[in-house]
């Protein structure tokens, strides 16, 4: 009797069963950690967006009571109120670690500003310091008025971004931008 010890596999051995299934699971925590960074980055992303809702809002309330005239400066990377000086007529940056203080956001993040349907370059220069060259790009007016503009606030490598806009009617709304 000849027994042919070459026969035709007839399904998976357990080795490889298990194989797949750890490739399975691994891909499984990936995309799980992926979605879970992605909300993380959406969730950072609101909070800064209504904190910037809030203190504008604030702002425009606070600049009437006080018969003062604020500014609102952004960079790349964050922004900063100011108030006019009204015997110099300089804008003065708010001191850290009050309500109107500088915002930086952090690395992860990236400002787009738009005002009158331009793109504004930001960058760093008249900061602090300079009191010469410095000037806000939003007037927040004593009379209740406030410079339209768009700002693009986007945080993390998947360019997660919202947008919060004031518009001519002085509505400060903030949209999902994608």
């Amino acid at each position: 009797m000849i027994v042919n010890r070459h026969r035709a596999q007839q399904g998976f051995t357990l080795l490889e069963l298990l194989v797949v299934v750890a490739i399975l699971g691994l891909l499984y925590s990936i995309v799980t950690l992926s979605v879970g960074l992605l909300a993380s980055d959406a969730r950072e992303l609101e909070r800064d967006a209504r904190r910037l809702q809030a203190l504008l809002q604030s702002a425009v309330e606070d600049a009437v009571l006080q018969g003062q005239e604020f500014g609102l400066r952004f960079t790349p990377t964050g922004y900063e109120f100011s108030v006019l000086d009204p015997v110099t007529g300089d804008w003065i940056p708010w001191p850290a670690r009050e309500l109107y203080g500088p915002r930086e956001l952090g690395e992860l993040y990236r400002i787009e500003l738009e005002i009158e349907g331009r793109r504004v370059e930001l960058d760093d220069r008249g900061r602090r310091g300079a009191r010469d060259t410095y000037q806000p790009q939003v007037f927040i007016l004593s009379s209740d008025e406030i410079t339209p503009f768009r700002v693009r606030i986007s945080r993390g490598a998947r360019d997660v971004s919202t947008v919060l806009e004031v518009t001519d009617d002085r509505r400060i709304r903030i949209r999902d931008d994608g």
